[in-house]
């Protein structure tokens, strides 16, 4: 590598676009006195060319302070350098002052790139270990994802410890990020480790469960995560992290309910916003209808209902009663609503029912008018269209009516077969009433008795 000195003009070097090295107010202004107190730079400043001018490797600060100072030539050594090898000595050259850490991750990563090499590789050329590249790669993944965070301060990441940029790591974002926003206390997770989960035996009137202490491992906070229940995590991230973890225990306790509809966990999200655990007994009171089932207020109008009742309560006792009330007018006007402005009945289609009809097109009528599933009265629609002609009209409607049969047999539908109380007994009636056969054997079976008749008879 070939060195040469010279003075060079301030006015032609310019700092490069990649230096992770940082220097506070105080100390830039102590180097600015002591280039002052010199006349010049304590020592030269190392860059390479670049067009018409000079790109700095090393001494920015320096550059900076001749240029406050009103200096105007400064001794530079110019090198011949690679862009690997320029952003190697801007790091070797500064170890004993200060990095940005993301900003020295990111140099790493391009440096990487240049020579397309491993973390490995990197570690080597540079002569440092390789988990000072890893964690320092490290703030460059949580720089990324704190930059999606709305609440995210400028130059928050560089200020982690190592040991916090690895615990933000194992969180999911929503929960990492409100973290840090707090403060990330280290002692934060672990006085989450275990929770006393108090399913509220005042509120859904059972005296069997008792609060007992759950330990939370990182899977269920991705849980909370993705059920929307973290949405909410306010700058009191210990209170409103066990308000999740409470959210989360009460839908564990009614996954069966929750299964049953999509929209749920929006309705439970929405709770968290109001610090309010009596609500979810409210919530449990709404009833679900349709299939699929939903609840009867959608989640917007539920998160309005919320934001009423609160805004006119003064206590939690107010809310939780106002809140109440208000859910008995909901499911009031939702009764009151068909019997007073349901619609002529050819407009009384919702899209279902309308998809449906246009699934059905060209299904002969017995088989619409059956009681088989959609998915069913297609499929054997479909069977039926593989028959030639003279055979679907010589087993219609018959074969129809026998595939239902034993389709209401198989579903303990048929009244021989309902009946029966006992299960072991209704068993074997129900394989005796059907012969052992499924619907689609029973199809088969028929349609091969037919074509053999008619064999027979030729």
């Amino acid at each position: 590598m070939s060195v040469a000195t010279m003075q060079l003009p301030v006015s032609a070097l310019h700092p490069n676009d990649y230096n992770p090295n940082r220097m506070d107010k105080a100390g830039f202004a102590e180097l600015t006195a002591e280039v002052r107190h010199l006349g010049r730079i304590p020592k030269p400043i190392v860059v390479r060319r670049s067009g018409d001018g000079y790109v700095i490797v090393d001494g920015e600060h320096g550059w900076r302070a001749a240029t406050e100072a009103g200096i105007e030539e400064v001794t530079c050594e110019v090198i011949e350098v690679d862009d690997f090898e320029a952003r190697r000595q801007t790091y070797k050259r500064n170890q004993h002052g200060a990095h940005d850490a993301v900003g020295l991750g990111r140099m790493f990563q391009q440096m990487m790139e240049d020579r397309d090499i491993s973390l490995r590789g990197l570690a080597k050329e540079i002569g440092v270990s390789e988990g000072k590249v890893r964690n320092t790669l490290a703030y460059v993944k949580v720089a990324d994802l704190r930059n999606c965070y709305a609440g995210a301060k400028k130059g928050d990441v560089a200020e982690l410890s190592v040991r916090q940029v690895r615990t933000y790591l194992k969180y999911p974002p929503v929960i990492a990020n409100a973290w840090v926003s707090s403060g990330a206390d280290l002692d934060a997770f672990e006085s989450l480790n275990f929770i006393k989960l108090d399913l509220s035996n005042r509120y859904w009137g059972s005296t069997e469960r008792e609060a007992t202490d759950h330990y939370f491992e990182i899977s269920d906070w991705v849980e909370i995560a993705k059920r929307g229940l973290a949405a909410t995590v306010d700058s009191d991230f210990i209170k409103s992290m066990q308000r999740a973890a409470k959210l989360w225990a009460w839908t564990q306790r009614y996954e069966g309910r929750i299964a049953r509809c999509e929209e749920y966990a929006q309705h439970v999200a929405a709770i968290g916003c109001f610090h309010v655990e009596e609500v979810l007994a409210t919530l449990h009171k709404v009833p679900l209808v349709g299939d699929p089932q939903r609840l009867i207020l959608s989640p917007e109008r539920w998160s309005a209902v919320l934001k009423t009742s609160h805004s006119a309560s003064t206590t939690q006792f107010d809310f939780a009663v106002n809140l109440s009330d208000a859910i008995e007018f909901e499911l009031e006007l939702q009764k009151w609503k068909p019997e007073h402005s349901a619609p002529a009945e050819e407009e009384s289609l919702d899209l279902d029912d309308i998809e449906e009809q246009e699934q059905l097109e060209g299904v002969p009528q017995c088989l619409v008018d059956s009681d088989l599933s959609l998915e069913d009265k297609l499929h054997f629609h479909r069977r039926l269209e593989r028959l030639d002609e003279e055979t679907r009209n010589a087993l219609l409607p018959g074969i129809i009516n026998e595939v239902v049969r034993i389709d209401q047999l198989r579903e303990g539908r048929h009244p021989k077969y309902s009946d029966i109380s006992d299960p072991k007994k209704r068993d074997e009636e129900e394989r005796y009433w059907r012969g052992g056969l499924t619907p689609d054997q029973t199809f088969d079976q028929l349609t091969v008795d037919h074509n053999g008749e008619i064999a027979t008879q030729k």
